[in-house]
């Protein structure tokens, strides 16, 4: 087999089952002499299945990619004025030290205003330092973004409500930055 950056990936259609050995000599190939050459990497569950990509951030820092991204909230209601504490760190393939996380964020706002604020844990959020999502022109419309989360030293972040409860909140992880 070619091995490098030249050597062949294997092209399947949908539905199509490919050995995992397969699957491992390409990604390992491609690692190896491709992705890793500028610095970053393909991560693989060792059985053919691909988990994450992490490419170099012009901070210099990796982002890593999460194939299946990670909920930490689930369809929760988080009134106005509260706030929850995930840890973001350590759950599924986000390992401790991580830096920060990339956010989803789904909710059905109370009311007129209703927003959701992101901040380090124990960091009180600052307007124009931290995220907000919502702000939410009616009590009907879902509200929808991303944000990008600094984590405290701890990987947690707070989540907090304003102006309004946010119902079925969804917040899922989808990258992190190392």
């Amino acid at each position: 087999m070619v091995t490098g950056i030249d050597a062949p990936i294997t092209t399947v259609t949908a539905g199509t089952t490919i050995r995992a050995a397969d699957a491992m000599a390409n990604w390992n190939a491609l690692n190896s002499n491709g992705v890793s050459n500028d610095g970053g990497l393909i991560t693989t569950d060792n059985a053919g299945g691909l988990t994450a990509v992490s490419l170099h951030t012009t901070g210099g820092g990796l982002i890593t990619y999460l194939v299946t991204p990670i909920l930490i909230e689930n369809n929760i209601t988080l009134n106005s004025g509260n706030t929850v504490t995930p840890t973001c760190t350590g759950i599924g393939s986000i390992p401790s030290g991580a830096k920060a996380v990339e956010l989803n964020v789904l909710f059905t706002p109370s009311a007129h205003g209703t927003a959701v604020v992101f901040a380090p844990h124990g960091t009180s959020w600052n307007a124009g330092l931290q995220p907000l999502i919502g702000e939410a022109a009616n009590a009907t419309d879902l509200v929808g973004g991303q944000a990008t989360v600094t984590l405290d030293a701890n990987g947690k972040i707070d989540i907090t409500a304003l102006n309004g409860n946010a119902l079925n909140l969804y917040v899922g992880i989808y990258a992190y930055r190392y």
